[in-house]
């Protein structure tokens, strides 16, 4: 495992930040020194002092600061076009992943030359399952999502009815071993470069959520795989960006929900989605039905 990243600039790891003061040199501080690795910290004018923080403390990470939030995909492909490694690991930086994680990730690639994405275990720092896989998305599983998160929360993590749930959505379990996915979590998402200069990286047209289900998406209709390998772990306090604003949160989720669908399933899909989404807005649903992704997953 120590000799995996011996070539020069073999990954390297790009983290978009905005307001991350508080959480930056957590997630920084394990990452230093990992060897042949390279860090690029790209900042979506942040008001919080946090590029003046990295200028300070990690004088040794690439930064580029941007004068405008342009939002999580584009600010990806800026890091991405500054950087050199032969496989690119996107990371929030409300994560903590450690080199073992990143090894885990390097070393698949590296047994599984067909696969083109992977994505690792995403918890929360009190070690309970966040989401960080999924299935293709659908206007079905859309209905069925918040009834069946409800029905979750009521059955428990383990059993009979939570195997059954985990069944009808890779949502509701937490597999063991390595398996192919739909899509893998842009909060920790390793990429091989190739692929990337190929296909152009991220739609910069979302500006949060979903750029990482169409990116992988797009990675499987170019004819590569996407797998979630859970033997990499990493922390994520999800949402510190949005400061608790739930409101906010699920407003950009939205919009971004919608390009999604409309760029892949055609206007009127998408008009259909659009009809479900404000029933739940209106009705407050997210709130009575639903439950945060960690109540998604079976502990």
């Amino acid at each position: 495992m120590e000799g995996i990243l011996s070539t020069p600039k073999l990954c390297s790891i790009i983290i978009v930040t905005y307001n991350s003061s508080s959480c930056i040199g957590a997630c920084l501080g394990p990452l230093l020194n990992i060897s042949d690795v390279e860090l690029v910290v790209v900042d979506n004018d942040s008001k919080d002092g946090t590029s003046a923080k990295l200028q300070k403390d990690f004088p040794q990470v690439t930064l580029i600061a941007l004068q405008d939030n342009i939002g999580f995909g584009r600010a990806c492909n800026i890091g991405l076009a500054a950087s050199g490694g032969s496989f690119i690991l996107f990371l929030n930086p409300e994560t903590m992943a450690r080199g073992g994680a990143i090894r885990t990730l390097i070393q698949f690639f590296e047994e599984h030359p067909r696969v083109g994405i992977i994505g690792g275990r995403l918890i929360d720092p009190s070690g309970r399952p966040l989401q960080s896989m999924g299935d293709t998305p659908s206007l079905t599983d859309l209905v069925l999502d918040k009834p069946l998160a409800w029905i979750a929360k009521r059955v428990g993590s383990q059993g009979f009815f939570r195997r059954m749930l985990g069944r009808c959505s890779t949502k509701f379990r937490m597999p063991q071993e390595a398996e192919p996915v739909a899509w893998v979590s842009g909060a920790f998402l390793c990429c091989r470069r190739s692929i990337l200069d190929k296909i152009g990286g991220f739609d910069e047209k979302f500006f949060l959520y979903y750029e990482d289900v169409d990116l992988c998406l797009r990675v499987t209709q170019a004819g590569w795989e996407v797998w979630h390998v859970p033997e990499a772990v990493v922390e994520h306090q999800s949402g510190a960006s949005f400061g608790g604003d739930l409101n906010k949160q699920k407003e950009v989720y939205y919009a971004n929900q919608y390009y999604f669908f409309r760029k892949h399933f055609g206007r009127l899909i998408a008009f259909a989605l659009w009809v479900l989404q404000s029933i739940y807005s209106r009705l407050g649903l997210y709130r009575r039905l639903g439950t945060d992704r960690i109540g998604r997953a079976q502990l």
